[in-house]
């Protein structure tokens, strides 16, 4: 809200989160002003990826309520936007405020509901492993024979999550976003860094227990097999926490 002497003026708006890619978005906004402001001019600022911003009149409907629309873009389309309204040059303001960050939002497509499904229902099954590798792992702390069974199953839980996250994975990113893979080297999503993550560990471990892992022979092993169990157990602890962060 802004004010000057004794006129004020409100701008409220819900951001958007997402849109399908393919159709235009309506943005909505309401302003609320003191009496002495008839009809206050709103406008919509939107530009994608490294574009000037686009500068949209939008248009009043009833009751302080305007709205204008941002075309159709393709998928993976990262679109940054603000509002504004004014009445005169005196009293402007601006949704975010100028000193905050833009609103952005991405043109989603709709990825195969079948690659979809696949996708959960196997990484599910990897975690499964995952849990299971640790259950055993702590239970190796006290009993070396259980032991024997976390390098297993963590080899399991590693070809189930890699098929999930590489093949299906990037299946699901390109038909949402139009990129297979946006985390390291070629990006910073979270999603995509975290799955690498928990690959990589699993991968260490699986490399060095591999005798234990592959041919139940521990005198392959390249670390110590008193370390077996934190190793693993650490790594089901690992993989759950970055489970539990949401997308």
């Amino acid at each position: 809200m802004q004010e000057s002497k004794t006129r004020w003026m409100n701008l409220a708006h819900t951001p958007i989160e997402e849109a399908r890619a393919g159709a235009e978005v309506t943005v909505e906004a309401r302003v609320q002003a003191s009496d002495d402001i008839a009809e206050p001019a709103v406008f919509l600022y939107y530009k994608s990826e490294q574009d000037l911003f686009v500068v949209v009149p939008m248009q009043h409907l009833e009751d302080g309520i305007y709205f204008g629309r941002i075309p159709a873009h393709k998928r993976g389309s990262l679109i940054t936007y603000y509002l504004e309204a004014r009445a005169g040059d005196d009293l402007v303001v601006e949704v975010p405020a100028a000193d905050r960050p833009r609103f952005e939002f991405y043109f989603k497509g709709r990825p195969d509901r079948r690659v979809l499904i696949a996708h959960v229902a196997v990484i599910f099954g990897a975690l499964f492993f995952f849990l299971l590798a640790g259950y055993f792992a702590y239970k190796g702390l006290t009993d070396r024979r259980a032991n024997m069974h976390a390098p297993r199953l963590g080899l399991a839980g590693s070809v189930l999550f890699f098929i999930a996250s590489i093949p299906l994975g990037m299946i699901i990113a390109y038909q949402t976003y139009g990129k297979p893979w946006t985390g390291f080297p070629v990006g910073s999503d979270f999603t995509d860094n975290k799955s690498l993550v928990i690959l990589l560990y699993w991968a260490a471990a699986t490399f060095f227990y591999r005798g234990s892992a592959l041919r139940k022979d521990p005198s392959s092993d390249l670390m110590p097999w008193r370390a077996l169990p934190y190793v693993y157990l650490a790594g089901a602890i690992i993989t759950v926490v970055l489970f539990l962060i949401p997308h």
